[in-house]
């Protein structure tokens, strides 16, 4: 009778361990759980039919790209595909579609000339108190695309003057959702102990499919475009090739990159691995932990599409362009192969007449394997760690905004 206890027990504490293990995003950090269809697994590459990248090179690139995935992590493709319309609202049913009937769960949105992205011009009628690291507040006229002029207020950082191309929340949120919109809320959701802030409805709908994109600058030529797309994809069917090779290269780490002037504490990132914080100003301290190749690059300094504030340790400078960040990637090797941007203007793909533009695809270029501005305190920093790809991961959580630059099947493990 005894030893019956026992086992009961140690089953019992067995299963509990596994709770744990499972749930753990959960319990750290309280989130609608989803459960993706399984059966809804096939990868493909998605362009614009007779746009500049349905070409041979394009092709052949995109087929070798998925025989690297099949033999890194068994995940069958459901080719290459071609989008004939001309609107978003086209675009979101051709999605629905292959997820539908192709078994379609990651697609990646190869290109600049698909219906996704979204342009804005700024200008600053005034600015308050310019003091501190941010600017103040300033008063922004904005006409964009979508929704015409409108007024609003902001920190002087995000309200940059100029004309912006971008890829706009609303757009990700609703192809990534089958027959609807993932800014749709699920389920009620009232009481004291509810996740989410009383009085704001259920959860975020899950996302049916993992969506990432690979755009070249905007003004580069049609031949640059081809050029820069094709060895972006050349780049990840290495990592999938050789995956083992490539992750040994980086440590099991977070570089932490903050916009205050001093750490104080260790910073709350999400992810369950030993963290490395510097403050903007540690120029020195910054370039030597970039050349010790940290896994993951947590950015929250303040930004601009054509700089970050951060040192690396040239004499008299708190801020890296885009120029220089490529430059010391060719001294030095690939610092890091993934990148949480939360820094102003993660989102922002063009910026005016900059050809070399903008942080998703410098970065992109440079070699990193996913380049994804998200929301904080949804727990997906910690599935991005132990999820079969961040796509999957992505595909499990119900953050507000999960932009992934990049391979949808890059992963850690």
């Amino acid at each position: 009778m005894k030893n019956k206890t026992l086992i009961i027990i140690a089953a019992i504490l067995i299963l509990f361990t596994i709770s744990v293990i499972v749930f753990y995003d959960s319990f750290m950090h309280p989130s609608k759980i989803c459960f993706p269809d399984s059966s809804k697994n096939k990868v493909t590459v998605l362009i614009a039919k007779d746009g500049i990248y349905d070409n041979e090179e394009i092709g052949l690139q995109a087929s070798k790209y998925f025989d690297s995935v099949k033999k890194d992590l068994n995940i069958e493709n459901a080719g290459l595909k071609k989008f004939e319309g001309k609107t978003f609202e086209e675009l979101d049913k051709f999605v629905d579609d292959i997820y539908l009937n192709d078994d379609v769960g990651y697609i990646i949105l190869l290109g600049d000339d698909l219906p996704v992205f979204s342009e804005q011009t700024v200008k600053i009628i005034s600015i308050n108190d310019t003091t501190g690291p941010v600017g103040g507040i300033a008063t922004c006229l904005v006409n964009d695309s979508v929704s015409g002029e409108v007024v609003v207020e902001t920190s002087a950082d995000t309200c940059k003057p100029g004309k912006f191309e971008f890829l706009d929340a609303s757009v990700d949120e609703k192809i990534s959702c089958v027959n609807g919109s993932c800014l749709v809320r699920t389920e009620s959701c009232e009481s004291e102990v509810c996740p989410v802030r009383k009085g704001s409805g259920g959860y975020w709908q899950c996302r049916d499919v993992g969506i990432s994109y690979i755009m070249p600058p905007p003004l580069y030529s049609e031949e640059e475009k081809v050029d820069f797309i094709s060895k972006i994809l050349e780049t990840y069917t290495d990592y999938h090739n050789n995956f083992k090779a490539v992750i040994n290269k980086y440590q099991k780490s977070v570089l932490v990159i903050s916009m205050a002037e001093s750490i104080t504490g260790k910073p709350m990132t999400g992810y369950s691995l030993p963290t490395v914080a510097l403050a903007y100003t540690e120029g020195e301290k910054i370039s030597n932990e970039l050349k010790e190749k940290h896994l993951i690059l947590f950015l929250a300094p303040h930004g601009s599409p054509e700089l970050l504030q951060f040192g690396i340790g040239i004499s008299n400078q708190v801020s890296i362009s885009l120029d220089e960040y490529s430059n010391f990637v060719k001294e030095n090797g690939l610092p890091v192969l993934f990148v949480d941007a939360h820094q102003s203007h993660n989102l922002k793909t063009g910026y005016n007449d900059l050809r070399h533009c903008c942080w998703p695809q410098i970065f992109m270029e440079s070699g990193v394997w996913a380049y994804y501005p998200i929301s904080r305190g949804e727990g997906i920093e910690a599935k991005f760690t132990h999820e079969k790809t961040v796509g999957l991961a992505v595909r499990k959580s119900s953050p507000i905004q999960a932009f992934i630059f990049g391979d949808i099947l890059a992963h850690m493990k």
